[in-house]
């Protein structure tokens, strides 16, 4: 086995990772620790997707060509942008988008309103952006 199909390995991996996190997520709430942990589900989710993106920089490295795209990521949004009002239309969808609030003490709390504008858009296109600097493509 080649470092290339190592790194592949491990993509797979990261993002077995990320699925998971993401299950326990909408289970027990992007605020729950586990009792065996330290760490939210978010603060985990934020973990594994960093180890992605920097596993995905080491392939990218070995010639796989698997940086941004800025074009492509815009199509995604607009396909699931696309989904999302055809699942609230058909009413599998409550339209409600959950807001973080940071409290004194430091804790998140998590709730859920009637607002139609997803600020987090923006700023995960803007982290996106931060992920690959050089933004290459071969």
């Amino acid at each position: 086995m080649n470092k290339q199909e190592m790194l592949l390995i491990q993509l797979m991996e990261e993002c077995a990772e990320i699925q998971k996190v993401a299950s326990k997520s909408l289970r027990f709430g992007l605020d729950n620790i586990n009792p065996k942990g330290t760490s939210s589900n978010e603060e985990l989710l934020y973990q594994e997707f960093n180890d992605l993106l920097g596993t995905a920089k080491l392939l990218h490295q070995t010639g796989v060509d698997i940086c941004s795209d800025e074009a492509l990521i815009a199509l995604k949004e607009i396909k699931i942008e696309k989904y999302l009002k055809l699942s609230e239309d058909i009413g599998t969808l409550d339209g409600k988008e959950t807001k973080r609030t940071i409290r004194a003490d430091g804790s998140i709390r998590y709730t859920r309103g009637d607002t139609r504008q997803h600020s987090w858009y923006t700023e995960a296109q803007e982290w996106i952006r931060k992920c690959f600097t050089d933004g290459s493509r071969k």
